[in-house]
């Protein structure tokens, strides 16, 4: 399986490393701007799309044709949102007990809470649409992005990643967010 092609306009973004023939007549060129928000997203996907989605436009890394791939990436946030809420509510692992042949508690084992592994799972689908997307400090210093204004595009960009919307201690939220620039 062979590595899938890397479109013109990222190689453009890239400043065309490879310097090799760039072929724009070949691709197909989505119109610019937010898509039209897709109908069925949970109440907190719909907020990180209001949120995020403008941002993007704003430094044109967002068409009208992406708004399936940014949905998915909103629904992987809405996932993370609800499981980071329930591993700091109910914590990262639990305790089964363990029996003898005769029905008896004789100790317990600890086991990773199912909510955990959901949070796991959440950050790493989002990182893989955070990249595709430019919004990873990795993935946008690759980006030559053509400045509109004063502000530098990188700034608007982490000033409006993704945040925890949680009323719980900064303690978990900091690990949450220690865990997935650790999957980075």
């Amino acid at each position: 399986m062979s590595r899938r092609p890397t479109p013109t306009a990222i190689k453009k973004l890239n400043g065309n490393p490879g310097n090799r023939a760039l072929h724009e007549d070949q691709e197909p060129k989505p119109e610019s701007g937010v898509p039209e928000m897709p109908k069925g997203l949970r109440k907190t996907a719909k907020r990180e799309w209001k949120r995020l989605a403008p941002k993007l436009d704003e430094v044109g890394v967002i068409t009208k044709v992406d708004g399936k791939a940014f949905a998915m990436y909103c629904d992987a946030y809405a996932d993370w949102e609800v499981a980071q809420k329930k591993c700091v509510s109910d914590g990262m692992w639990y305790s089964e007990p363990v029996l003898d042949h005769e029905g008896h508690v004789v100790g317990y084992k600890h086991k990773q809470a199912p909510w955990f592994n959901v949070k796991c799972a959440a950050m790493k689908m989002m990182k893989s649409f955070l990249i595709e997307f430019g919004l990873t400090p990795a993935s946008r210093s690759k980006l030559k992005i053509e400045r509109k204004d004063s502000e530098d595009d990188s700034a608007k960009l982490s000033r409006h990643a993704p945040q925890p919307k949680t009323q719980s201690d900064d303690d978990g939220l900091d690990a949450a967010l220690k865990a997935a620039e650790t999957i980075q």
